[in-house]
C-alpha cells in the first residue's frame, strides 16, 4: 500500500492511498460474497454463487462499492498509523478511483494554538469609583420602588393613573370597547392612538368626554389606517405616584437600617461592589482579546461549523423564551438559515478562537477543577430552586450538566489566571481566588467551550463517496 500525506491549510491532512492489487482482488471477493448472499442468484445457494458469476451479473464497480466498506476503512486506519496522522473529528472520503485502487481523503486534526509570550502581556485594570450621582440615582430607584398609587381630588394631569370606559367608533361603527381601563397617562404613549392621553388631561372623576382622533396612515390594520375615530370616554377614578421622603423612615422600611445614612452607605457599598465585577469582567475579556491577538491559532473547518451549531441552538432556545423559533425569526425577517449562518461565522471564528485560547491557558499552567468543586457548584445551584431542589439537583448531576459545568469552573479559572498573569501577578495561587459559577463566567461575553476531540470511534469513520459534498460537520 503506497501513501502520500499533505498537510492542508486549517488544520487538514490529505492522505492519497493506492491499495495493492493483491488486497483489492480479496477485497472484491469478499464483496461478491456479501452480494451473492443477500441476493438472490438463479441456481446457487445464498453466498455460494462463483466469483465470476457475480461479477458478470453486477458489474466490477458494484463490488467495488461494497469493497469500500470494510476495505477502505482498514486501509485508512493504516494508512493514519503509517503516516502518523491522528484525527480529530471524521474524515471526508474525497475521490475514488478504480483500477488501481486510489482513496483520496481530507482528515481534520487537532488545532493549533500557539500562544507565544502571553505570560509577558501587562495590563492596567481600569480604576473603579462610585459617583455621588450614581449614589443618589440609586437612592431615587428606591424611593420610587416604595412609592405608592394616592387618590386624587383634582383634574388628571400626566402621569396621573387614571380608570377609564372608552368607546371608539369609525364611521358609526365600534372598534373599540373597554370598561374600567387602567391607564398610566403618559405624552409618549400611543395607546390606543397617539394623542389620546393628552385628551385626558384636565377631566375630573365622573366627567364624560367625547374628541376625535385620527389612526396613523401606516397601520397594520388598513380598515382603520387614516380613518378618524370618535372616543367617547369616562372617567372613574385618578390616583397619583406619591413618593415617600428620603429619611429614616424609608432606610427601616427598605432593610435593617437604624438611619438613612446607614442605608446610604450601604448602597454605595453594593455600587462599588458591582462596579468592581463589571471592571473585572470587562477586564478579563480584554486580556483575553488581547492573548488572542498575540496567539496564532489555526482549526479545522468542521469545528468551525459545529460553533455555528451551537450559536444556532443557543439562538433557538433565546427565541423559544420568548415564544418564538429559530424558524419564524428567520421567516419574519427574511432570511435562509444559511444566510444567517454566514452572518454568524466572524462570530463564531471569534468565539473558537477564545476558547482555543483558553484551553491551551488551562494546558500550559495545569489549570484543574476537582470534583468537590463541581458539586459545590451544582450545591449552589439547585439551593436557589427551593422547594425543587432535589429536581434540580438530580438535572444537574447528569454526566452532561456535570460536564458542562466543570468547563464553565474550568473557563472561569482559565480567565482569572489570564488576568492575574496580565497584573503581574502569575505568584499568586489560582485556587485561591473566588470561584465564581458558570453564571458569573458568562456575564464576561467570554460564553466559550474548550473544545475536546472526538471520539476515536467516531474519528475513523468515512463519509461515503456519495456524501462527499454534505457538510463534514453533519
Amino acid at each position: 500500500m503506497k501513501v502520500t500525506a499533505e498537510r492542508l491549510e486549517n488544520c487538514q491532512v490529505e492522505l492519497t492511498i493506492e491499495v495493492d492489487e493483491e488486497r483489492v482482488e480479496q477485497g472484491l471477493r469478499r464483496a461478491a460474497r456479501r452480494v451473492s448472499t443477500r441476493r438472490r442468484i438463479p441456481g446457487f445457494r445464498p453466498g455460494r454463487a462463483p466469483y465470476d458469476t457475480v461479477l458478470r451479473l453486477f458489474g466490477k464497480d458494484a463490488l467495488y462499492q461494497e469493497a469500500l466498506d470494510d476495505l477502505g476503512q482498514a486501509v485508512f486506519k493504516e494508512a493514519m498509523e503509517k503516516e502518523g496522522v491522528e484525527p480529530f473529528a471524521q474524515a471526508e472520503l474525497m475521490d475514488v478511483q478504480f483500477e488501481p485502487l486510489v482513496l483520496k481523503m481530507v482528515v481534520p486534526v487537532a488545532p493549533i494554538v500557539e500562544l507565544g509570550d502571553y505570560r509577558q502581556l501587562r495590563l492596567t485594570p481600569p480604576e473603579v469609583t462610585v459617583s455621588d450621582e450614581d449614589v443618589e440615582a440609586a437612592l431615587k430607584h428606591i424611593q420610587a420602588q416604595h412609592s405608592q398609587w394616592q387618590p386624587v381630588e383634582r383634574p388628571a394631569q400626566l402621569d396621573d393613573q387614571a380608570i377609564v370606559d372608552i368607546e371608539s367608533t369609525v364611521e358609526g361603527e365600534v372598534v373599540l370597547s373597554n370598561q374600567e381601563r387602567a391607564l398610566l397617562l403618559k405624552a409618549e404613549s400611543s395607546y390606543p392612538l397617539p394623542g389620546f392621553n393628552e385628551q385626558i388631561v384636565g377631566m375630573i372623576i365622573g366627567e364624560d368626554r367625547e374628541f376625535d382622533l385620527t389612526y396613523p396612515e401606516n397601520l397594520a390594520n388598513e380598515k382603520l389606517a387614516d380613518k378618524e375615530s370618535h372616543f367617547k370616554v369616562h372617567l372613574h377614578d385618578l390616583k397619583e405616584l406619591v413618593l415617600p421622603e428620603l429619611d429614616d423612615d424609608l432606610a427601616r422600611t427598605v432593610g435593617d437600617f437604624e438611619t438613612f445614612d446607614d442605608l446610604k452607605a450601604k448602597v454605595r457599598e453594593g455600587l462599588q461592589a458591582e462596579a468592581e465585577r463589571e471592571a473585572e469582567s470587562r477586564f478579563t475579556s480584554e486580556v483575553l482579546t488581547a492573548t488572542v491577538e498575540r496567539a496564532h491559532i489555526e482549526f479545522p473547518p468542521v469545528l468551525l461549523e459545529r460553533e455555528l451549531d451551537s450559536l444556532l441552538e443557543e439562538q433557538d432556545r433565546a427565541l423559544r423564551r420568548e415564544g418564538l423559533n429559530l424558524d419564524n425569526w428567520l421567516e419574519i425577517n427574511k432570511k435562509s438559515k444559511e444566510e444567517y449562518r454566514d452572518e454568524l461565522r466572524p462570530r463564531a471564528v471569534e468565539r473558537l478562537k477564545r476558547g482555543l485560547a483558553l484551553g491551551k491557558v488551562v494546558e500550559l499552567e495545569g489549570i484543574t477543577v476537582e470534583e468537590e468543586k463541581v458539586e459545590a457548584q451544582i450545591e449552589r445551584m439547585s439551593s436557589s430552586f427551593g422547594e425543587q431542589a432535589d429536581k434540580a439537583r438530580e438535572v444537574f448531576s447528569s454526566p452532561d450538566n456535570m460536564r458542562s459545568i466543570a468547563s464553565d469552573l474550568l473557563t472561569n479559572k482559565a480567565l482569572q489566571r489570564l488576568a492575574a498573569i496580565a497584573r503581574g501577578e502569575v505568584e499568586g495561587e489560582i485556587d485561591e481566588v473566588d470561584e465564581t459559577g458558570p453564571e458569573d463566567a458568562q456575564a464576561s461575553e467570554v460564553q466559550v467551550e474548550i473544545p475536546l476531540p472526538a471520539e476515536d470511534e467516531e474519528a475513523v469513520e468515512l463519509d461515503s463517496a456519495e456524501d462527499s459534498e454534505t457538510d463534514p460537520a453533519d
